[in-house]
């Protein structure tokens, strides 16, 4: 029997992972280590079918085809919708006796389109991957309640029962890890005073949500704010974020805009910020609250879907609708005596990690005695 993990996603990827291919990453790191004949393969659309994966240096190429046998197993925790021979092929591995396992991050484009750059029908394209892909699992995992109970509504209209989908909790720690040496940021001096918020630059994440409570805060507090620190790659729909910020006088130099930190950045500016915000309108997880409180930091995230599971308390939550209320959350932390030096000594004292590791081995274990069981 072996274990095959996909890891498409990840092959031609650029830059820093983040968002799934970090996910696939790190579940590639730490399951090659746990899982006895583990194997790394990825789809070719234009062959139809599913290859091994060699690396050459730290690049990614597809090999031979592979031979997979009854009673192997297949696991992806990939964006498998980007690949339109997929299920297909998946479908064909069924039948010879393959074991199909998925992990699902949620189905967002299919509840808010609107998000999305193709709109409605990307939603519906999505929504049909899902309803494809349910069909096809032997097991599934997701990655918060929030995602289980959207997908369980969704499939329950299909007579699909996906009530036995498993919740599994990322891991939150970086392959960089924290430090204070100032050699690791380009752009801060040690001792600078920042707030922090990271994602991709898009409407879902709702960073101008942000900049308006700035815009608040610069008349409640002139020339006493810290500055607001904006991470993220450019998405779709993202509301001109830099062009506003270029273009506002308030905000211009008070907020900064960085779409090209590397993970030992992205780990000093959590290690030194102040305390972090996630205004996200809607998300299947929400990493970058995790990650905070792994650096020992407080954030103020939305209270919205999955967001309020990480580690509820000891987040300090805001409306993702309310500018108001985030300028009033952020002003608590920044201008009351003692109460963001106390926010901080909660968080480093009761805040319990998860590592990847951690997440792996559960994936690991789950799959392998649902197989055995069998």
């Amino acid at each position: 029997m072996s274990f095959y993990f996909d890891y498409s996603t990840m092959v031609g990827w650029e830059g820093t992972p983040t968002g799934i291919p970090r996910t696939v990453y790190y579940l590639a790191q730490e399951l090659s280590g746990l899982v006895d004949d583990f194997k790394l393969v990825a789809i070719n659309d234009n062959l139809g079918s599913f290859h091994l994966v060699e690396f050459t240096g730290e690049k990614a190429t597809l090999k031979e085809k592979v031979d997979f046998q009854a009673g192997d197993i297949f696991f992806s925790a990939g964006a498998n919708w980007a690949f339109a021979c997929y299920n297909t092929e998946i479908r064909r591995l069924k039948e010879i006796g393959v074991k199909y396992a998925q992990l699902f991050y949620d189905i967002i484009p299919e509840l808010f389109p609107y998000f999305y750059k193709d709109g409605i029908g990307f939603g519906d394209y999505i929504g049909n991957w899902v309803d494809q892909t349910v069909t096809l699992c032997d097991q599934s995992f997701s990655i918060s309640e929030c995602t289980k109970k959207d997908i369980v509504l969704r499939s329950n209209k299909l007579g699909v029962d996906m009530s036995g989908m498993q919740v599994i909790r990322l891991g939150d720690d970086f392959v960089a890890s924290p430090s204070d040496n100032a050699e690791y940021c380009k752009r801060y001096t040690q001792g600078e005073r920042f707030i922090l918020c990271v994602g991709t630059l898009e409407i879902r994440k709702n960073q101008v949500a942000l900049l308006h409570a700035y815009r608040i805060l610069s008349q409640r507090h002139p020339s006493l704010l810290p500055k607001l620190v904006l991470v993220g790659r450019k998405g779709w729909i993202d509301s001109e974020v830099a062009f506003q910020v270029a273009n506002d006088r308030d905000l211009n130099g008070l907020v900064d805009v960085i779409t090209d930190a590397s993970d030992i950045e992205l780990s000093w500016l959590y290690s030194n910020c102040l305390f972090t915000l996630f205004p996200a309108l809607y998300e299947g997880w929400g990493l970058p609250i995790a990650e905070s409180l792994w650096h020992g930091k407080p954030c103020i995230s939305s209270n919205s879907s999955s967001m309020v599971e990480i580690a509820p308390e000891l987040t300090i939550f805001a409306s993702p609708y309310s500018v108001e209320n985030w300028a009033d959350q952020i002003e608590a932390l920044l201008f009351e005596p003692g109460k963001l030096a106390e926010q901080t000594e909660k968080v480093i004292r009761e805040y319990v990690p998860t590592e990847w590791r951690d997440t792996a081995a559960t994936i690991k274990d789950m799959i392998l005695k649902s197989v055995q069981s069998e």
